[in-house]
């Protein structure tokens, strides 16, 4: 018969684990993450690459720079800052 596939569960079980694999996972900014970020920055002056880049070298989980950036960007409009001000002198408040 043309065109009539039977459906094979093993297979299809076997593609989704590889998918699964293979994937990115995404990690969640939890609390003690969004801390540790505050405390590099203002205290250390890093820029958000410099952190992800020594998280990597740890071994330890770290979301992205581009997410630090946006939450970076994220309280400077809550704080009604000029979009020029650089945010190596932002004292960003704790809590």
């Amino acid at each position: 018969m043309r065109g009539y596939h039977r459906y094979r569960w093993q297979l299809a079980q076997k593609k989704y684990e590889r998918r699964m694999k293979t994937r990115r996972h995404y990690l969640k900014f939890t609390d003690e993450m969004k801390r540790t970020v505050r405390r590099f920055i203002i205290y250390g002056q890093y820029s958000p690459e410099q952190i992800c880049g020594r998280f990597r070298l740890k071994g330890e989980e770290m979301v992205c720079a581009e997410t630090i950036l946006r939450i970076c960007r994220r309280l400077i409009l809550k704080l009604n800052l000029a979009p020029g001000l650089s945010t190596r002198w932002l004292i960003i408040p704790a809590g």
